[in-house]
């Protein structure tokens, strides 16, 4: 109420007098409330840096149990002197070292059981989800084990991890009982160890003491890393971690490169300097989620007007500023490119300007340049490729550089395959033999950019043979390694290179041949029924000798075959860079904010949030599109260039991604025509598939029967139930998100008086309806900036209206 609004203002107003005061005049009070607020901060500091120092000592000794060990000998020697001979000090110092480290190795095993048999009691999870820490089965649990048992090794913990979809199934209180079951164990087994010692101290057994002490030792070790992993925030009750801090971020850009420039003229540049200001605007917000390390990558045109991927890494010193870095080496990778290239690889500005970054803090790895985004696993490759133009419903056939790009924001807990989740710790080894590449990475998005390079098939035979033989013919993620656990040792038993190579010759022989008898070949059910008989039919014959024998080891006949051969023909007409998503996040564990780019698609980036934030801005007449994982970096200022132009913001709207159920969105630039005309185009000549009915559409606030250069349209699907039919995201759905940036009004002249100056201005503010449609749903992780948006900006607008209605002027 309007009342509420005025009380506020006096209450501010006398608040700040008094404090104004209080400061001119010098009370003794504001003083001392200084003092101790100074001496507050300064005991928290000691309290947290004690703290810390703790933390260290109980870490240095649960990992190193040998540090226990030696300051008992040395104790036992130099200061009871109890032990004289060399022999003897070494002898009991092993003897005692072995006797702790099997105390604490018990007490870890007992714990991670407290875990798993309250796990098992409220949760019920399936079996295959259970998964240890340590990758490798039983032998490589034994060697650990053994490990943590030899004198003087560190040693690492043991735990069971349980992915985050077991637990969706259950309350707050049953998580709370599962995280908190090892640490109340751990924490009582001392006991038993220091009644053993009373006993043996009771009946006078000397051999039982030291026995009894050690497991005593090791047991209170177990507890010390109980402390240090199960507490809720952190070692020694630490800070718990603001909600929304997540560590990293993603942002980009994707509009036409003539419509950047305020004067009317196209950029010449490969990355046009408005964009790199821009971005430089956005990642000044993001960059509080973390700038150890941030990277981007962007494409420019080669010969006959192929898109290149250029992409730049970078990690920052101790002191810097990691937009200025990043720029930085980001032009001297274009200015490489543009120089010295050769003729035929020289690089030229493309159309479109896109720019996919992101912005790190080491979490899941260090932060070293492997391991920062945007991340590629096979990185650019030659293919022969099938291109498909919606607006004329034709094919081609051409040689292009393919490389997938990703940036991702979460964890990356495990992906789905044949009946049980791979964990991220072996899926890494079994790409690498499915992919024949060897990524060095460590941390788990490389794993996502491996996956979205065996799922993105469309138009391309090499991919979508080598993705069917992975779905179709193999049954277990062992069969990799010729069965034998997967690590670096382990050999590759999947088929090389060159078979996958020579059956994608013979697909696309015969698919060469459909396309000449019939250039309107359709891919529906018939279509593609009709491809695989003649695919089924030719492919044997068409192989050499040699690879005939790969057919017979892996069963590839009869039934088998034909699966392979249906599976290859449908992700080569429906996994493109949207489809490859939906099929991700189908099988995919953890929490995701991606963004998914292609060369073969140089106007489009995917854009995927489930548990992570992501927001888009958009400014339609240039048109204009780019995201963060920070909404408030989305009000960024537009870098203008032309003379004594006013600065204004860069973005008209926002738009939140529903990360709390999931959501994934495509942004496409069309050239030419009119929004409607490509629409209709894309309704009408789509290839089908599963994302059959996920459409594009306008932005709102957009005339679709206008005429204009390019188009940014908008296609979507939830992510709430990936493994079902898709639920795709339409106009009206997007138009309830639909956040307008209103920027603050034109100075308007003095000459008139008070009253004309409140209603010109509030005949140019939103009206309510637009207020009460600026929180985006409640649900979302991005809800409270926008609901702060709203309140504040219904408020503003019922004190405008009540001051012009009551010809308060002064008062305004």
């Amino acid at each position: 109420p309007i009342e509420d609004v005025q009380r506020r203002r006096s209450r501010g107003k006398s608040v700040c007098r008094k404090s104004w005061e209080g400061r001119r005049q010098g009370s003794g009070t504001d003083l001392g409330g200084g003092m101790a607020a100074r001496t507050s901060v300064r005991w928290r500091q000691a309290t947290a840096s004690m703290l810390t120092l703790a933390a260290w000592a109980l870490s240095l000794v649960f990992h190193w149990p040998t540090a226990v060990t030696l300051a008992r000998v040395a104790f036992r020697s130099h200061v009871k002197a109890e032990i004289a001979d060399i022999a003897s000090v070494v002898c009991e110092g092993v003897i005692f070292d072995v006797l702790v480290r099997v105390g604490r190795l018990a007490a870890i095993v007992l714990h991670e059981g407290a875990h798993f048999m309250a796990a098992w009691w409220l949760l019920r999870p399936r079996s295959s989800m259970w998964r240890m820490s340590v990758a490798g089965g039983g032998a490589a649990l034994a060697t650990h084990a053994l490990h943590h048992l030899t004198p003087g090794m560190v040693c690492s913990g043991i735990a069971v991890e349980l992915p985050s979809c077991a637990s969706e199934r259950s309350g707050p209180w049953s998580l709370a009982i599962v995280k908190f079951a090892g640490l109340g164990f751990s924490m009582l087994l001392p006991l038993p160890a220091f009644f053993l010692i009373c006993e043996a101290e009771e009946h006078g057994s000397a051999a039982l003491a030291p026995a009894s002490s050690a497991l005593l030792i090791g047991t209170v070790l177990a507890a010390a890393g109980a402390l240090l992993s199960d507490l809720p925030c952190g070692p020694l009750l630490g800070v718990p971690v603001p909600r929304g801090c997540f560590c990293c971020g993603n942002w980009g850009l994707l509009a036409p490169r003539d419509g950047l420039g305020d004067t009317g003229k196209a950029h010449k540049s490969l990355f046009p300097s408005v964009c790199e200001r821009l971005l430089s605007g956005v990642l000044e917000v993001v960059e509080l989620r973390g700038a150890q390390a941030g990277g981007v990558v962007t494409f420019v045109e080669e010969a006959r007007g192929q898109a290149v991927a250029v992409r730049s890494r970078t990690v920052k010193p101790k002191r810097g500023h990691l937009a200025t870095l990043l720029f930085k080496q980001f032009r001297w990778e274009l200015f490489k490119r543009r120089v010295f290239g050769l003729c035929r690889r020289r690089a030229r500005p493309h159309p479109v300007v896109l720019a996919q970054g992101h912005s790190r803090f080491g979490t899941s790895s260090s932060p070293a340049e492997i391991e920062t985004h945007p991340h590629q696993w096979l990185g650019p490759q030659r293919e022969m490729v099938w291109a498909y133009d919606a607006a004329s419903a034709a094919w081609s056939r051409k040689e292009a550089e393919v490389c997938v790009t990703i940036t991702h924001n979460g964890d990356f807990d495990g992906w789905e395959l044949y009946g049980s989740t791979i964990p991220n710790s072996t899926l890494g080894e079994w790409l690498s033999r499915v992919l024949h590449r060897r990524n060095h990475a460590k941390g788990d998005s490389p794993k996502l950019a491996g996956l979205m390079d065996l799922l993105v098939c469309q138009g391309r035979w090499l991919a979508s043979v080598r993705y069917a033989f992975v779905m179709s013919v193999m049954r277990h993620t062992d069969q990799a390694s010729a069965w034998a656990p997967l690590d670096p040792k382990a050999p590759n038993s999947v088929p090389e290179r060159a078979f996958f190579a020579e059956v994608a010759r013979a697909f696309d022989a015969t698919f060469s041949k459909v396309i000449e008898s019939n250039p309107d070949f359709k891919p529906d059910v018939p279509g593609i029924a009709g491809l695989v008989e003649l695919v089924s039919s030719e492919l044997i014959s068409a192989l050499s000798g040699k690879w005939h024998q790969v057919f017979q080891a892996w069963n590839m006949e009869g039934g088998v075959l034909r699966e392979f051969c249906e599976r290859a023909c449908k992700c080569f007409f429906e996994h493109d860079l949207m489809g490859a998503v939906y099929e991700f996040f189908s099988r995919a564990e953890g929490t995701f904010g991606i963004s998914v780019s292609c060369t073969l698609w140089p106007n489009s980036i995917v854009l995927a949030a489930k548990g992570q934030p992501i927001s888009l801005a958009f400014d339609m007449e240039r048109p204009l599109a780019f995201w963060s994982s920070e909404p408030g970096s989305l009000l960024a200022s537009w870098p203008c260039t032309a003379k004594n132009a006013r600065p204004k913001r860069a973005a008209e709207a926002r738009w939140d991604l529903s990360d709390a159920t999931g959501e994934a969105v495509e942004l496409r630039v069309f050239e030419h025509g009119t929004a409607q005309g490509h629409m209709n185009a894309w309704a009408q000549n789509r290839l089908p598939g599963k994302l059959e009915s996920v459409l594009f559409f306008a932005t709102p606030g957009i005339d679709v029967t206008q005429e204009r250069r390019h188009h940014i349209l908008v296609r979507g699907a939830s992510l709430a139930h990936a493994e079902l039919e898709p639920v795709a995201l339409d106009h009206d759905a997007f138009m309830q998100r639909w956040i307008d940036l209103w920027v603050r009004p034109e100075k308007v002249s003095r000459k008139h008086s008070d009253s004309s100056i409140v209603a010109s201005d509030a005949d140019t503010s939103p009206t309510r309806s637009d207020a009460d449609m600026s929180p985006p749903r409640r649900v979302s992780i991005a809800y409270g900036s926008g609901e702060c948006y709203g309140r504040f900006n219904t408020a503003h607008l019922h004190a405008r209206r009540y001051w012009a209605k009551h010809g308060c002027g002064s008062s305004l």
